[in-house]
């Protein structure tokens, strides 16, 4: 019984040994960077690898922001911009998200347009439509959610400040038979912009 205990002892021992000694030296040549100091990621040179994510901006909000079909005229969207300094030799990618209620007045008939553009001043745009078409006559009040999302990524830029905000406005005058919404005025939803800046 002795001898079985000391056996069981004596391979456990040469074992952990094998296992220690093993690992001690095979690890570092399976992992070669294992004993690097980590401190050396921290570097200036290295964040500014191209892909590297530099900063990010986000606007959240859900205040009022209407507009009906006689609005014409390119407009900003109520507190949906920020400005955002950039480092150079970087890129942004810019996004727009928000859900909008088309109101439609009982007496509409035929089309109604809005264009929505999310644009970073003197550098780049993009634009979508939300619209709506009846013929005759609604004859009752209508309302339509529409989920928008915008994006686009900019080439290189230099460092600078830029403004980036929404702009909205009616294509088609319908007499005032019409009004979209985005969040605020009762409509329960969020209306976000995001700025990320990535190393070129």
């Amino acid at each position: 019984m002795a001898k079985t205990v000391g056996t069981i002892f004596g391979s456990v021992f040469i074992t952990l040994l094998l296992v220690g000694v093993g690992g001690y030296f095979g690890l570092p040549m399976l992992f070669p960077n294992l004993n690097e100091d980590l401190g050396e990621y921290a570097k200036t040179d290295d964040i500014t690898d191209e892909g590297i994510l530099l900063q990010t901006k986000f606007l959240e909000v859900d205040t009022d922001a209407y507009i009906s079909d006689s609005a014409v005229v390119d407009a900003k969207m109520a507190d949906t911009e920020f400005n955002i300094t950039t480092t150079g030799n970087s890129k942004l990618l810019v996004a727009f998200d928000a859900m909008f209620l088309l109101h439609l007045d009982a007496a509409f008939s035929g089309a109604t347009r809005y264009n929505i553009t999310l644009v970073l001043a003197g550098v780049q745009n993009r634009t979508t439509r939300i619209s709506y078409f009846t013929s005759p006559g609604l004859g009752t009040t209508i309302e339509e959610t529409y989920s928008v999302h915008l994006t686009f990524e900019t080439g290189i830029l230099t460092a600078d400040t830029y403004s980036l905000a929404v702009y909205w406005k009616s294509i088609t005058d319908t007499t005032e038979f019409t009004q979209l919404i985005a969040s605020g005025g009762g409509f329960v939803y969020t209306r976000s912009l995001t700025a990320l800046e990535i190393a070129g």
